[in-house]
């Protein structure tokens, strides 16, 4: 009952939809300065060269 009620309570879904893209482009920019993401980008950028040459040949 109290989720649906903090649902109703809010202004519009326009808004509450503004707020969510707000938050997930910070996570973004959170996570690209983070390490991890960076190791991973290493990681799948290197596997995918793998594949590649692997197709080549």
């Amino acid at each position: 009952c109290l989720s649906t009620v903090g649902r109703r309570n809010r202004p519009s879904a326009g808004t509450a939809w503004i707020d969510g893209t707000r938050a997930w482009l910070a996570g973004i920019a959170t996570s690209l300065s983070s390490p991890t993401y960076l190791t991973l980008l290493i990681i799948l950028r290197s596997f995918s060269n793998l594949s590649r040459g692997q197709l080549g040949h």
